[in-house]
């Protein structure tokens, strides 16, 4: 679905991922803490049990005082499920920081630095991805200095701890030294692998879409980190579901209490300027994607992520009853077709021209117009449902 156009001189504007498994859950494998044989986002693999000749040295082959019999039908479940997860194909590996060298050498170009709406889906995953390698890290900080706060505090009191007696003349750290900082108080999560931890201090050092931006024009990404952009690199990260679902703490009784209009009125509000909503969003990639939970994070409040879906909807349904028939092929049609999409682009002028054509566009406008306003409904009923229950409970 479209999302809300970006103001003028704003960039290509960024698009929303609502439905099915785009919606919350990167579903890429299986998280496997405690273990250096694998990294996140990888499946289990065949070194990923018990080391790396599948079991724990030491450990007996089969349970002592076991039926023989249920062991071989044990194994040969085993056997199907090792079978099955070799099917899987391999994750990729950690890509952030060849992207930014390439975006620097001029041989990649992110998608929202073109003159036309382009969208990168599976740079809209690795930007989770490292999303999420950065909130690891900045949960385990929280734990280790017991703050529940997020944002400045807690990194000024990191940096003070950690990290200011490895910073150079410059005021700021270099990569090794950080990396090793937090390694001696073994506050890197244990299933962050070295090349996570290299990505991670890649991605503090683009505080804003503007630095990734700027690296397309040739600048250089900087080499050292300084305690401002540690501050602004773990600020206003999403909460991406289902990994990390937001503290209840972190709820307002304000926001609690808001309706659906309020908060849409909140998300158009923060969008509206770029400085207040696509700046404040943690796109590594410059993929033109948006998820739910970073529009969460760009509000000046926490809110839940049910009612930022019904207001975003609410955001689109309206924002889409506006559009033209070329607005409606510049920014949906040509965007869903990935892989002819400049052609579609191109050619949107010509098929807007031919009555027929226009009358298709509008046909498609309105059944999306009612599916939405389906949804709107069936949200809105869900909402007052559970505030009834709420309220008979209390």
């Amino acid at each position: 679905a479209p999302a809300m156009a970006a103001p003028a001189g704003a960039g290509a504007p960024y698009h929303m991922v609502l439905n099915g498994s785009a919606r919350f859950a990167q579903v890429r494998g299986v998280h496997l803490p405690n273990s250096k044989y694998n990294t996140p986002g990888t499946p289990y693999g065949p070194l990923a049990f018990g080391g790396p000749h599948g079991r724990t040295h030491g450990t007996p082959a089969f349970p002592r005082h076991m039926d023989f019999a249920a062991n071989l039908r044990l194994m040969e479940d085993d056997a199907a499920i090792q079978n099955t997860i070799a099917m899987l194909p391999p994750s990729p590996g950690n890509t952030l920081v060849e992207f930014l060298a390439a975006v620097v050498a001029g041989v990649v170009l992110p998608a929202m630095c073109h003159d036309e709406v382009r969208v990168d889906a599976q740079r809209y995953w690795e930007m989770r991805r490292v999303q999420n390698s950065v909130r690891r890290l900045l949960e385990s900080l929280q734990d280790m200095l017991r703050l529940e706060l997020e944002g400045t505090e807690l990194c000024v009191t990191a940096w003070d701890t950690f990290l200011a007696s490895r910073v150079g003349p410059s005021g700021c750290i270099e990569e090794s030294a950080f990396i090793e900082a937090f390694d001696e108080v073994e506050a890197w999560p244990p299933e962050m692998s070295s090349a996570d931890r290299v990505e991670v201090f890649a991605a503090l050092r683009l505080p804003s879409n503007a630095t990734v931006r700027s690296l397309a024009t040739g600048s250089p990404l900087p080499a050292q980190l300084s305690r401002r952009m540690l501050c602004e690199g773990m600020s206003r990260l999403p909460f991406n579901m289902p990994d990390f679902p937001v503290p209840t703490h972190l709820y307002s009784s304000a926001s609690s209490s808001m309706s659906v209009r309020e908060v849409a009125d909140l998300v158009a509000s923060a969008f509206s300027m770029e400085q207040t909503g696509q700046e404040k969003v943690k796109d590594y990639f410059l993929c033109g994607l948006i998820s739910l939970e970073q529009i969460q994070a760009a509000l000046p409040m926490i809110v839940s992520d049910s009612l930022v879906e019904l207001a975003v909807t609410m955001v689109i349904r309206i924002g889409t009853s506006r559009f033209s028939a070329r607005e409606w092929v510049a920014l949906v049609q040509g965007v869903r077709m990935a892989d002819t999409q400049t052609q579609a682009t191109e050619e949107g002028s010509a098929h807007t021209a031919d009555p027929h054509q226009q009358q298709l566009l509008q046909q498609q406008q309105q059944q999306m117009m009612l599916q939405m306003q389906q949804q709107q409904q069936q949200l809105e009923l869900q909402q007052q449902q559970q505030m009834q229950q709420q309220q008979q409970q209390q």
